[in-house]
């Protein structure tokens, strides 16, 4: 959990990668760390996988082709 990975930090055992919403959550309220923000945007590509037999096989199939548009999905 994100909260392990911080008290981890705490305790000095390493760093972590939280995500923007967590600390905009104030998920290290309390704890003795520092938080810095990376300079440029963070970016994750992903995969999207389902069961050949699926009966929403065409509806995974447009949320696939949905993703692939540039900029994705707001």
């Amino acid at each position: 959990s994100l909260h392990t990975l911080v008290q981890m930090v705490a305790a000095g055992i390493g760093v972590t990668l939280v995500p923007r919403l967590a600390v905009d959550a104030r998920i290290a309220l309390g704890a003795d760390i520092s938080l810095s923000r990376l300079a440029a945007p963070a970016s994750r590509q992903i995969g999207l996988a389902w069961r050949r037999t699926s009966l929403r096989a065409k509806e995974f199939q447009m949320f696939a082709s949905v993703l692939r548009r540039p900029g994705g999905v707001a």
